[in-house]
């Protein structure tokens, strides 16, 4: 059991498939000193066609984060007319204390273009943040940083290592270790953000360690659990589930976590290991990384039931074939408009990156049928290499209407720091 609010960890590997080559296009490299160094969280394309991700390091020296630095939150503006270069802009530099350090999941947005977060490190004491980014007001070029939280390793967790979810209304939904927090919005009558534990997972059949959270249309909020679980063959544990946590009013007023679906393990899914995105059914989509090394990672559809008393169901859209080439899922999963998965790798492609065993990574592009309900089918779009192209892909994002797939490579690049890439399919 897992009763405590600590942050649980585990790695696993498995493979991908054949490579192409379409035309990809590195946008920025990140410099070393002031620049940020390392880009790994998700990412946001805003209405104006920016890009806008965050870095685990870098800024400039703090007394916090010594010369490394705490990291920082960018925009990169695609080409003014007349131009062909994009522009990097560094919105905030996090400085340890008091704003936090290490922002390690990328960031979200609402309806406003404001910019939330987590960072691992930094706050009041030392054990991580959830951060606002609100941009410039009218007549101003200053982007605004508030911390909206601090952990303190108590009910509320501790060093939060995925993203926040905004609800609609304006209420944020994070998550530290086992602890989930709900952060309301300043009122007329408060200056300061109010938090409060609404769900604790006990490492048994509610499942451990969250690994994403996504707000429904509906405020419900869904997530998915590394690990945990009534049942499942996963080595002497289970094997991890998709929840949802409900809130419900009234004289009982609370939350509760509803249990969707749980990973049975070997060929048929296990450990969770991104977060979820959804389709305009309702429909949730994610990957998980396999319990045994004679299995590969997978990409896995949870539909909703057609009647309130049913049950989800879950198809396994693609499982990848376990090689040598061995690649593990970056937990970011972006979908088109016309329902195709894009799925960044950190090691996927030919083994031609740290010392010729693993790959530089990968851009995976997992095709639904044509017509239903054949089966899924799955390809390389992408497979990076070293040198100042970068490699080892963190993330990636489509801007609505487009096709081009821009990511982050946390490696590579002019200064071996990692790079902001644009892909034309």
């Amino acid at each position: 059991m897992f009763p405590s609010c600590l942050l649980f960890a585990a790695l696993s590997a498995g493979p991908m498939a054949a490579l192409a080559t379409p035309h990809e296009h590195v946008l920025y490299s990140f410099a070393p000193r002031t620049d940020g160094n390392y880009p790994v969280g998700s990412l946001v394309a805003g209405a104006d066609g920016s890009i806008y991700g965050t870095t685990l390091e870098g800024g400039r020296h703090s007394p916090k984060c010594g010369r490394i630095g705490c990291g920082i939150a960018y925009r990169l503006s695609p080409p003014a007319k007349g131009q062909s270069g994009w522009t990097e802009t560094i919105i905030h530099r996090f400085r340890g204390s008091p704003d936090g350090s290490n922002p390690f999941a990328g960031v979200v947005s609402d309806s406003s273009g404001a910019l939330y977060g987590t960072t691992m490190n930094g706050g009041t004491a030392n054990l991580g943040t959830v951060f606002k980014l609100t941009p410039p007001a009218d007549g101003d070029t200053e982007w605004h940083e508030e911390v909206i939280h601090s952990f303190l390793g108590g009910t509320d967790g501790a060093f939060p290592a995925i993203g926040v979810a905004v609800r609609p209304g304006g209420a944020i939904i994070a998550a530290a270790g086992n602890c989930v927090i709900r952060l309301r919005q300043p009122d007329t009558s408060r200056r300061r953000w109010r938090s409060r534990t609404i769900y604790t997972f006990s490492g048994g059949a509610d499942g451990y360690q969250p690994v994403g959270l996504l707000a429904g249309p509906n405020g419900k909020i869904y997530g998915a659990a590394f690990g945990g679980g009534r049942d499942g063959d996963c080595g002497g544990h289970s094997c991890g589930m998709v929840f949802e946590l409900r809130h419900v009013g009234g004289a009982h007023e609370g939350w509760g976590l509803i249990d969707l679906y749980e990973f049975p393990g070997m060929q048929n899914g296990s450990a969770p290991n991104s977060g979820l995105i959804a389709d305009a059914t309702g429909a949730l989509y994610g990957t998980t990384i396999p319990a045994a090394l004679s299995d590969g990672p997978s990409i896995y559809r949870l539909s909703p039931p057609a009647h309130r008393s049913g049950s989800w169901t879950l198809d396994t859209l693609y499982t990848f074939a376990q090689s040598i080439e061995s690649a593990i899922p970056a937990p970011s999963l972006a979908m088109g408009g016309d329902g195709v998965l894009y799925l960044p790798t950190g090691f996927g492609g030919a083994p031609d990156c740290m010392q010729h065993r693993v790959g530089c990574g990968s851009i995976e592009e997992i095709t639904p049928p044509t017509p239903q309900p054949d089966t899924w089918t799955a390809s390389t779009l992408y497979a990076f290499g070293p040198g100042k192209k970068g490699h080892n892909a963190t993330a990636v994002v489509l801007r609505p209407g487009s096709s081009t797939i821009f990511g982050t490579t946390g490696a590579g690049g002019d200064a071996g720091r990692g790079t902001v890439f644009a892909i034309e399919p």
